[in-house]
Order: structure tokens, then sequence, then C-alpha cells
């Protein structure tokens, strides 16, 4: 799981993307969110690999978007929306989600 908190500006740009007056995460935010989940286990899988004498390789295949991910209200003040990204190494099934967070 690689959750990413999208604090100011950051990541606001994630809020461009309307569909119908909603703000939806744009399809190339998830391969590269899962491109970076996926980078992130396989780096730290690879140096037991390399270990081995293994090397990892992924392959993007059959990706299909089922329903858009609609982000919660632009985040405001105390509260910030997190994106998490989880990858089933056996499946090879991406699933994202958003969360809306208020600071106590």
């Amino acid at each position: 799981t690689l959750l990413v908190p999208s604090p100011g500006a950051r990541l606001a740009w994630l809020y461009d993307h309307l569909v119908k007056g909603q703000a939806i995460v744009p399809a190339a935010a998830y391969c590269d969110a899962a491109a970076s989940a996926l980078e992130h286990l396989l780096c730290s899988q690879q140096q037991l690999s390399k270990a081995q004498g293994m090397a990892a390789v992924a392959v993007l295949e059959k990706a299909s978007i089922p329903r858009p991910l609609v982000l919660p209200e632009a985040a405001s003040a105390g509260s910030s929306t997190i994106l998490s990204c989880r990858i089933q190494l056996d499946s090879g099934q991406v699933q994202m989600e958003s969360v809306s967070s208020k600071a106590e």
C-alpha cells in the first residue's frame, strides 16, 4: 500500500480534471501511482532477488478503470485528502481509493 497525502498545491492539479462537474483522478495518475507503488515494492524486494540472482520485471496489460475515482471536495483548512494505491502482487490487481481526513 502506498499512501500519498495531497497537501496544498502539490497535487491540487488533480482537481482540475472534471467530468460532469466532479473532480476525478485522471487515468494517467492511476498508471503513475501504480508504477510508483510497484517500483517501491520491487526495489524493497530486489535486494533479496539480487542476492538470489533473480530480477523483477513488470508489464502493464489489459488495464481498465471500471469506475472513476471521485475525489472528495477540495481540502479545506485542517483537512487533507489521502490517495491509497494497493497492489496485489499475486494477481497483479491494483486498487486506488481516496479518503478525506481532518486534523485533530
